[in-house]
């Protein structure tokens, strides 16, 4: 078992075609003869906010953590909307370019692509669609997550 984390990623308020940043996509990929498992979850950062959400923390859960089975061979990916009613989004409402999110996954994954491979990505959705208009600054790939340590209990 292994954990993997994107850094904090800023998130736009507008694609570069000036549509509102509404969806993150979440995509994991099993290139394997195995069934592997893995389990994804998202955080909203909300970077200074004035006044801080009811919660009393800037990070709370947009997406809270989802187990997810891969066959062999097989992707899925995860829509995910960025609630504009969300405590953390409409703080940011009022200071655009002050929300990061941070995408965590484990389980079955790998730096190596002997496991689960990961990446993630943000932009436009229209009704009905996962994704219309990506923003390449939201664009995460495998090789850029970081492997977080896992301290063994005594």
């Amino acid at each position: 078992m292994a954990i993997f984390r994107t850094g904090p990623f800023l998130v736009p308020s507008q694609t570069q075609n000036g549509s509102p940043i509404n969806t993150v996509v979440v995509m994991l990929t099993n290139q394997t003869q195995r069934t592997l498992n893995a389990v994804f979850k998202i955080n909203q950062v909300a970077l200074n906010p004035q006044p801080l959400p009811p919660s009393g923390s800037p990070i709370t859960v947009l997406h809270p953590p989802q187990r997810v089975r891969l066959q062999p061979n097989q992707a899925k990916s995860f829509a995910v909307p960025i609630d504009e009613q969300s405590e953390t989004i409409s703080i940011t409402q009022s200071n655009p370019g002050s929300t990061a999110l941070i995408v965590t996954v484990r389980g079955d994954v790998a730096g190596n692509g002997r496991g689960i491979i990961a990446s993630v990505t943000g932009g436009f959705a229209a009704p009905g669609e996962s994704l219309t208009i990506s923003e390449p600054t939201m664009q995460i790939r495998h090789d850029e997550f970081v492997k977080v340590p896992i301290r063994k209990r005594k």
